[in-house]
């Protein structure tokens, strides 16, 4: 799509002013996005304007319906369990002409537009301890707002994202299949993932029971999808709502620990550099539990200590099976890359299981701080 395509697509919804400029806007992977300005009698007012990828999302009816309950559960929540003061605590669509929340150009392209949250910044990854405090709190209060939502409301948007197990057998059928040749490279990678592959089950046994109970979370909780108050240490909101959908908080929170306790990243060669920031565990940790403990059970507190090295092992998983397919998921810029992924996730996942007792200890600390406070779950 070409920003003249955007700027066109952007007439098609009643933003505040008419639509004069259409620039592309951030790096992500799935949508294209474009920031469009609008002219109207007091100055220039912007929306954010998205091409839904529907290779990715091919039912956009069903996405969007996700999307609308979703705010509007988060504005049930605003109204009665009001956030701290921050530039602003949820997304807002715009309306199509027609009433709608998206629709289809003239050459089929489904489109959607947010108004745009100014004063906010994104960051790419974790350097101080307060933006793993602060995105803790912001999932955590993300997750208790969800929590009075039926899980059954929501549809899959992307079946099995977080089913670990059936990630675990895909990589076997891709080593055994070995299409591309390269098992024998990775059998190191390999023998360390079946070293720790009681760690599959883990959350998905538990939500196959009934022993953990299904909520409503966002899936992908990395530090890319907080937006933060330019001005201030704060959080402003959660972004990204596309993959909210029935799943456990536990993997939010194994999401956030994988992402956000360490400052090295996923495509450092050095592997030896892996490691877990006593410092960002400490704030991402008590950010969280200070706004989820209304709301989780016995069990998931139970097995908090070991989400982060489940999702950390899940993502190796998906690097490696990916790997040996010859790359036909995640990006690569040179051979190997998603195996040297796969090798840096197998490391943070054991540097995770070193830190189980640490876990268990800030997090009993924390239930501990908010006996007889929080407030619990908001209905619709």
């Amino acid at each position: 799509m070409t920003e003249a395509d955007a700027l066109a697509a952007a007439e098609a919804f009643l933003t505040e002013g008419s639509p004069i400029r259409a620039r592309r806007h951030g790096g992500g992977r799935i949508h294209e996005s474009f920031v469009v300005d609008c002219a109207t009698a007091g100055g220039v007012r912007r929306c954010l304007l998205q091409r839904v990828n529907d290779r990715v999302f091919p039912d956009v009816a069903r996405l969007m319906r996700n999307v609308e309950v979703v705010l509007a559960q988060l504005a049930a929540a605003e109204r009665n369990d009001p956030p701290p003061a921050a530039t602003t605590t949820r997304l807002k669509l715009i309306a199509t002409r027609e009433g709608g929340t998206w629709r289809r150009d003239r050459l089929g392209q489904a489109w959607r537009a947010y108004e745009f949250v100014e004063a906010t910044r994104v960051i790419d990854r974790v350097e101080q301890t307060w933006q793993a405090l602060e995105a803790g709190r912001a999932f955590g209060r993300f997750q208790r707002a969800m929590s009075g939502l039926a899980p059954e409301r929501l549809v899959m948007t992307i079946r099995d994202f977080h089913h670990t197990p059936k990630r675990l057998e895909a990589l076997r059928l891709a080593c055994a299949d070995d299409v591309a040749g390269r098992a024998d490279g990775a059998a190191d990678a390999l023998d360390r993932v079946e070293r720790h592959a009681w760690l599959a089950p883990v959350i998905q046994s538990g939500l196959d029971d009934g022993g953990l109970p299904s909520r409503v979370v966002h899936n992908d909780a990395k530090i890319t999808n907080v937006l933060f108050d330019a001005a201030l240490p704060k959080a402003a909101c959660v972004t990204d709502l596309d993959t909210v959908m029935p799943g456990s908080p536990l993997h939010d929170v194994g999401d956030m620990l994988r992402t956000m306790t360490s400052r090295h990243t996923e495509d450092d060669p050095d592997t030896s550099q892996v490691h877990v920031a006593p410092d960002l565990l400490e704030a991402l940790l008590h950010g969280y539990v200070g706004e989820a403990r209304a709301f989780l059970t016995a069990a998931e507190i139970e097995a908090l200590p070991l989400s982060g090295a489940v999702i950390a092992f899940e993502q190796a998983v998906r690097f490696l099976t990916d790997h040996l397919a010859a790359d036909v998921y995640y990006p690569v810029d040179a051979p190997g890359r998603n195996l040297l992924r796969a090798r840096i996730q197998i490391a943070q996942t054991e540097a995770l299981l070193a830190q189980r007792l640490r876990m268990k200890t800030l997090i009993d600390r924390g239930l501990a701080d908010g006996q007889g406070d929080g407030a619990g779950p908001v209905s619709t």
